[in-house]
């Protein structure tokens, strides 16, 4: 019984989306798109995408943490390629 308490408590942990379906479905696109072009170096996309996601679900710190890091890399990275 224990156990099975435990494994239900992860499940729910686990799926960010439990009983909001729609912004879910949503919020996994843009993270989607985000580590897309974070795969690519575009971060300025990637940090569009984490603003969009931060307004669905302002209260989950990573998506700020990821948000801040996109940013920061987009100026680095826009800087040293002498756009910035």
């Amino acid at each position: 019984m224990k156990y099975n308490l435990q494994l239900l408590l992860l499940l729910l942990l686990a799926n960010s989306g439990f009983g909001q379906q729609q912004p879910a479905a949503t919020l996994d696109s843009l993270l989607e798109t985000a580590q897309k072009a974070q795969a690519v170096n575009d971060y300025a996309t990637a940090a569009n995408a984490y603003k969009q996601a931060v307004r669905l679900q302002p209260n989950m710190a990573e998506l700020w943490a990821n948000l801040g890091l996109m940013e920061q890399e987009s100026y680095s990275f826009s800087f040293k390629s002498g756009e910035g």
